[in-house]
């Protein structure tokens, strides 16, 4: 790999490590519901893939914590967005 590629491979894990690991400061500045539902969900301020979104439509909606498929889908959009954290710091 060029020096410019792996400096920029490492400039993206750096950025994903940091935006991960400030959810509550970043929490804080989100103004809009989805934004909130983002971070609720994903701890990002954009969900990617199919279960985070449909997690944070969900959240938007108002659905209760307490609603199964809600619940289920906020767990599995987190363990996803924590398997990807790890992929991009093992690199």
């Amino acid at each position: 790999m060029s020096g410019s590629g792996h400096f920029l491979v490492c400039f993206v894990v750096l950025a994903a490590a940091v935006a991960m690991s400030e959810p509550l400061a970043a929490q804080e500045q989100c103004s809009s519901r989805a934004c909130k539902c983002s971070m609720h969900c994903c701890s990002q301020r954009n969900c990617s893939g199919q279960v985070c979104k449909d997690c944070v439509i969900e959240c938007f909606n108002g659905t209760s914590t307490s609603d199964a498929r809600y619940s289920l889908l906020l767990s599995r959009c987190r363990t996803l967005s924590g398997q990807k954290l790890e992929r991009l710091q093992s690199k």
